[in-house]
């Protein structure tokens, strides 16, 4: 029968197929789910294995996600005991007595380059629930592009020149930053504030990201975030954000993490990057 032969033939076809093209490529598949359906993409960089998939598709995981799409950004909670946010603040306390600082003076904020011991922490911080996070949020392997540890003095707004502590968003593209408090952050501290929803559309250049924001008109629900120690935040760069400044109360000591999905990479000082564990050297491009 002609007809047999030739659906055996194309069925003979398609395993050769299957097995010589198909088959090697299919730990190159991802899987996005767009408003039209399912689509199939073929990438040469991997996110997820497969046997893992499952993990990253559990409900908790998939409800943090789309807050964090839907709002710009997501509140994490403790992160990092007590006992390790007071070691580092003595940590900030010492590298400012040894001059291991940068003043920035038109914010009223030191800027600790060199931090002993920066690998432990970054190990501790970058743990796999926060890291499947935001790999679901680039839909693709991300890397560590910049960080920086930071004390911020109480200041009034009038004597502060630097545009951090304007309404801005950040030029730096399409990133995630994650932020942890070291030091409790009251209503009287200066803290972190944000507009929720804003993230959507990126700026570019000083004068594009800098913005006049009316506090009092009501189309702004601006979240002030006050936290205790330990804590953390991950938010859009796009999101429009404020450092904001108290004259009273106390100092804040913090972390931020930049999160990219990219190439963009910053220097970050490491005293030894060998007591980094594998994963942290992989996303900070280190391996």
């Amino acid at each position: 029968d002609p007809w047999a032969s030739t659906i055996s033939d194309c069925l003979t076809s398609c395993i050769v197929l299957f097995k010589n093209i198909l088959l090697p490529l299919k730990s190159f598949l991802r899987v996005f789910k767009f408003d039209l359906g399912w689509i199939a993409i073929i990438t040469f960089k991997p996110v997820f294995d497969s046997k893992n998939d499952n993990i990253f598709l559990e409900n908790e995981f998939k409800q943090k996600l789309n807050l964090l799409k839907t709002n710009g950004y997501l509140d994490l909670g403790k992160i990092i005991s007590d006992d390790l946010c007071n070691k580092i603040s003595a940590k900030i306390d010492d590298e400012i007595s040894n001059k291991n600082h940068i003043d920035v003076k038109d914010a009223k904020i030191y800027l600790i380059k060199y931090f002993h011991n920066l690998e432990e922490l970054l190990n501790q911080i970058n743990n796999e629930n926060v890291m499947k996070i935001i790999n679901l949020y680039f839909a693709r392997s991300v890397f560590i592009s910049d960080l920086d540890i930071r004390r911020v003095l109480p200041a009034n707004l009038n004597n502060i020149k630097n545009s951090s502590s304007l309404w801005h968003k950040d030029s730096r593209g399409r990133q995630l930053k994650l932020m942890i408090y070291f030091k409790d952050v009251g209503v009287n501290d200066s803290c972190f504030s944000f507009i929720p929803k804003t993230h959507k559309k990126r700026a570019y250049g000083l004068e594009e990201t800098r913005m006049k924001i009316d506090e009092t008109k009501s189309e702004y629900k601006i979240k002030n975030w006050i936290a205790k120690k330990g804590n953390a935040m991950l938010f859009d760069t796009n999101l429009i954000h404020i450092l904001r400044r108290k004259g009273s109360g106390n100092y804040r000591d913090s972390l931020t993490i930049y999160y990219t999905p990219g190439h963009y990479k910053r220097k970050i000082y490491l005293k030894n990057k060998n007591n980094l564990n594998n994963k942290i050297k992989k996303i900070m491009l280190l391996d």
